[in-house]
């Protein structure tokens, strides 16, 4: 019995020992490129994305990411149809990378909070193909149910291909998916929808 909580312990240790915290700052133009939007900073200390035609990205820089978590605090609006905000990563290009995004103009809506937050890859997996070939797979609703106009913090932790998303420290995952992409790393950025804008603060990387 020493012996396995020696094991344990040691084993705890050299986990939190290898553990990398980056927390790149939102405002460092040189951490950061922007794709389809416009940048500015916010008065909580975050950085908002315009709204307009497309999806768009800030996307970090010559970092390369694999296994680890995101977390971040992230706000849209109640905007029905026009507020898709969250999380790229994988990046391979413009056009090729996965995507972990909420709609709030649905967290509160009965009649369709089933699609308060989604996965997709893109450009092969888009919401519209997973939700007609694999309905309910890779979109669920939130509980307890989020305000739309608010702040909420989310988690994102990925192993060998294994995502759970967690939203405002809820001990249990919002969604659990396994990844589409073909690549198991690449780029990560913050990523609005068609029409949408975000504000996002609190950037934290866990390698």
């Amino acid at each position: 019995m020493k012996n396995t909580i020696i094991s344990f312990v040691l084993v705890t240790l050299a986990q939190v020992a290898f553990a990398q915290e980056f927390t790149p700052n939102l405002h460092d133009v040189n951490l950061w490129y922007v794709q389809n939007r416009a940048a500015s900073k916010t008065t909580t200390n975050g950085i908002k994305l315009n709204a307009q035609e497309g999806d768009g990205m800030m996307v970090l820089k010559n970092f390369d990411f694999e296994n680890g978590s995101i977390e971040l605090d992230v706000k849209g609006e109640d905007k029905q149809g026009a507020s898709f905000v969250g999380l790229a990563f994988n990046i391979q290009s413009e056009y090729e990378y996965e995507t972990l995004y909420f709609r709030p103009f649905n967290f509160q809506n009965e009649a369709r909070k089933a699609h308060a937050v989604q996965y997709t890859y893109n450009p092969d997996y888009t919401w519209d193909v997973l939700r007609e070939k694999f309905p309910g797979k890779y979109e669920n609703s939130l509980e307890p149910a989020l305000n739309p106009n608010d702040w909420f913090h989310v988690r994102i932790t990925k192993l060998n291909g294994k995502i759970s998303v967690y939203v405002n420290n809820q001990p249990d995952p919002c969604l659990v998916v396994s990844s589409l992409s073909k690549n198991n790393h690449g780029m990560i950025g913050l990523w609005v929808g068609h029409l949408s804008k975000g504000e996002f603060k609190n950037l934290k990387i866990t390698l």
